[in-house]
């Protein structure tokens, strides 16, 4: 591996933490809209990949997996309450079998 990218990782990984940014009321607003954050990731997911194609599909994936699977708001979520309690049931009544 490369010493210079080395070092820039352990310091940006050091460094960021005490990294203190005055940025206005409406800076603040821009880095916290959607979109932004979105341009955000895909730009780390393109400096990682060096593909566009690559950074778009892992964009598409995260979306799918984080807004949608993950979600216990949306419709076709995976994660629901239900699926919690129905676990947690399973889990009691497997342990009341082995007792018995």
């Amino acid at each position: 591996m490369d010493p210079l990218l080395i070092i820039s990782a352990a310091t940006m990984q050091i460094g960021a933490r005490h990294l203190d940014l005055d940025l206005t009321p409406f800076q603040k607003k821009i880095i916290k809209h959607k979109y932004f954050q979105i341009f955000i990731l895909f730009t780390i997911l393109y400096i990682s990949t060096k593909d566009v194609f690559k950074s778009v599909i892992i964009l598409i994936m995260l979306y799918v997996c984080l807004n949608i699977l993950f979600n216990e708001n949306h419709e076709y979520n995976i994660l629901s309450n239900d699926t919690e309690h129905n676990l947690k049931q399973m889990y009691y009544e497997t342990l009341n079998n082995m007792k018995n």
